[in-house]
């Protein structure tokens, strides 16, 4: 219905989800995983919103934990792929006293406002994630996780898992946890952060 809405021109439900989407990263890292965003982070999304610019970064710290995180909205990769949000990770080990040794880590996420229909008809859910990782390459070469977000519930024919969150999300079980799908959807308040909040964390961990 939301597609058909879509259609009609009443709004623009991929990109709305879209932004709800980069909202959530934001409230997740800060709210469970206690990353302080700089002041500005709201006020940067609201111009991203109102003049559609490219590449918008926004920074969030943890100075307990020595991590730190850049959220880049629609930053444009080296090779002129432009996935939805990148996540670049600073951190340094805790007897880095000094922090003089800085690792660092991207990861890739690219929003779907897919329904099962939709995915069907671009190949199914493993199609739509290897092209994401491998023929837009926002891997980078396998050097990035990339993870696909979507709001369809009922995605998954076969899960891979017993855990509870296989029926709606796939984090790569089969062949290894660097490319995969999760459910994030605004209707289903139980499930939509939970997945989220499990995919972040896979990654901060």
């Amino acid at each position: 219905s939301l597609e058909k809405i879509d259609e009609i021109g009443l709004v623009n439900m991929p990109l709305l989800y879209e932004r709800w989407t980069l909202i959530q990263i934001i409230l997740v890292l800060k709210d469970v995983f206690r990353f302080i965003p700089l002041d500005d982070w709201k006020y940067k999304i609201i111009d991203a919103i109102k003049t559609n610019v490219e590449g918008i970064d926004l920074h969030l710290f943890n100075q307990k934990a020595k991590r730190y995180i850049t959220i880049w909205y629609e930053k444009k990769l080296p090779n002129n792929r432009k996935p939805d949000f990148i996540l670049d990770l600073v951190w340094y080990e805790e007897h880095d006293t000094e922090n003089t040794n800085k690792k660092s880590k991207r990861f890739v996420l690219d929003a779907k406002f897919y329904e099962k229909g939709t995915f069907i008809r671009e190949g199914g859910m493993i199609f739509k994630i290897n092209e994401l990782y491998e023929y837009k390459n926002y891997s980078e070469n396998r050097e990035n996780p990339v993870f696909l977000i979507h709001p369809c519930k009922h995605l998954i024919d076969q899960r891979v898992t017993a855990q509870e969150w296989g029926n709606h999300s796939f984090l790569g079980e089969t062949v290894s946890h660097d490319k995969g799908a999760v459910f994030l959807n605004p209707i289903d308040r139980n499930l939509y952060n939970d997945e989220l909040q499990r995919l972040l964390g896979m990654f901060l961990q």
